[in-house]
């Protein structure tokens, strides 16, 4: 383990060196100081393809909040850089085992992106994370599909709830786990019987997973919703009333699914 006291620069050569000749280095910080070190995580790390891990601590809209230290883009920075594998737990569970396997396999960069609270189910994670973008559909359903990003993805479940009380029916929801590339089969296999399809990121929702989501459908006939936060400073708020300013909650996201399938 690196000391998070460190230089971000300088610790990201440092993991890379000792990755590159055997060891096991794990770094982590504060996901806002992730930003100051975007090139030497690129070259230093992802370049050369080092098996390092890095934990990003706090990141989305439930970590810090002062404007000089939010972290609502880090699936932008990250999800696009070559070679490099970013995570997204959204449980106790899931995190340790893709702890252990990013310190475990030898083949590329492994981000963790490590939310302010994990919450502990009592369920084994017993995914095979070398497996690579492969989503876990928690809830099958049909008409529509949530995609709920990390801390989100309880969120998607209680929507499925709400939207099975009202209506008797289910609607699937799918935890996607690798944020650095998708899991086309799956994605492919909604269009059998799925109109809609809404994805949950706890950042800005500009260049985020959804929008890669989105992408993917292109020109057919599924409809894809990405919600997440506006491009803007957002400082000193409450998450859960900024979520619900940009229609993210329970019963706003029901009514979305109701009037557009």
């Amino acid at each position: 383990f690196i000391d998070v006291g460190i230089a971000e620069e300088n610790a990201m050569a440092m993991i890379s060196g000792i990755a590159k000749n055997g060891g096991t280095p794990v770094f982590g910080t504060f996901a806002p100081f992730f930003q100051r070190t975007y090139d030497q995580l690129s070259h230093d790390l992802c370049l050369n393809d080092t098996p390092a891990t890095f934990l990003v601590l706090m990141p989305g809209i439930y970590g810090m909040n002062s404007n000089t230290h939010i972290a609502l883009c880090d699936i932008q920075f990250f999800s696009h850089v070559p070679n490099l594998i970013y995570l997204a737990p959204t449980s106790r569970e899931e995190y340790m085992q893709m702890f252990k396997f990013a310190t475990t396999q030898k083949n590329h960069p492994v981000g963790i992106r490590v939310p302010a609270y994990l919450l502990e189910t009592g369920i084994e994670d017993t995914t095979d994370y070398s497996v690579l973008n492969k989503s876990q559909v928690a809830v099958k359903g049909s008409n529509a599909a949530i995609i709920g990003v990390g801390s989100l993805f309880g969120l998607a479940k209680n929507v499925a709830d709400e939207y099975k009380k009202q209506t008797g029916e289910n609607i699937t929801v799918i935890n996607p786990k690798f944020l650095t590339g998708l899991d086309e089969e799956l994605l492919e296999s909604l269009k059998a019987n799925h109109k809609l399809v809404i994805t949950l990121e706890d950042g800005e929702v500009d260049g985020g997973f959804g929008q890669r989501v989105a992408g993917f459908y292109g020109d057919s006939s599924i409809k894809v919703k990405n919600f997440g936060l506006s491009k803007k400073f957002h400082t000193d708020f409450n998450a859960d009333e900024l979520l619900a300013e940009h229609g993210i909650s329970v019963d706003k996201l029901v009514e979305y699914i109701k009037h557009s399938i």
